[in-house]
């Protein structure tokens, strides 16, 4: 869950994505890969490793523009929600992901690099 309100506050506040839009990315994600509502509660709570979980993070990232295929993530919203040292943090830990030949790992890499930092000090301006 965390997740998902974190990647809605920053699509929202790089102005390229509504509330509505995200609802629709979820739904399309979720029949694309056959998932249900179990299982994406269970993504939301824990994000496992597993298939499925690797390429819905993948979708739901490149459908909101913050994930490509071949450039990997998208820092600019990223910077507009974070302070200077967790945008540090953060493109560190995508500069370690080693897995890039799989787009679905490499998007659940980045997912849990968002994930192990968005709570260290967040910020509406660069510090």
């Amino acid at each position: 869950m965390k997740f998902l309100i974190l990647l809605i506050c920053v699509s929202l506040i790089s102005g390229e994505l509504t509330r509505e839009d995200f609802r629709q990315y979820i739904t399309e994600c979720k029949e694309s890969l056959g998932l249900d509502d179990k299982a994406t509660e269970a993504y939301k709570k824990s994000l496992p490793a597993e298939e499925p979980y690797p390429c819905f993070a993948h979708c739901i990232g490149e459908k909101s523009h913050v994930f490509d295929d071949t450039t990997g993530p998208n820092l600019e919203p990223f910077s507009k929600k974070y302070s200077t040292t967790v945008m540090e943090n953060i493109k560190k830990c995508f500069n370690e992901i080693a897995e890039r030949d799989d787009k679905c790992k490499w998007a659940y890499a980045v997912t849990k690099c968002v994930r192990s930092h968005h709570n260290d000090q967040p910020s509406n301006n660069n510090q």
